[in-house]
């Protein structure tokens, strides 16, 4: 559940070297946000991702990691973003 206290950073290489915007740059910035520690593997629920994306469905967050994965945006560590596509794909748990 997004908290009034939550936030989401967007940096300025998301958009330069991944060439992101819409959905797929606040998705990235929200994984970012869990593992810029280079460490730590984003594992949020696809009910999570939804809210925070303010989406009517959960294709539409099937459909941005999707595009990401394409981008080879999420299907590496970039900048110590790590994720899982399989453990997205399958709804992790509550992030």
């Amino acid at each position: 559940m997004v908290k009034p206290d939550n936030y989401v950073m967007l940096l300025g290489w998301m958009r330069t070297e991944l060439n992101l915007k819409g959905n797929e740059l606040n998705l990235y910035a929200i994984i970012y946000g869990f593992t810029q520690d280079g460490e730590t593997e984003f594992s949020g629920s696809i009910r999570y991702m939804q809210e925070w994306l303010g989406a009517e469905s959960k294709q539409t967050v099937f459909n941005t990691l999707d595009k990401l994965i394409k981008k080879r945006a999420g299907s590496k560590t970039h900048r110590g973003c790590k994720w899982h596509q399989a453990q997205l794909l399958s709804g992790g748990s509550e992030g």
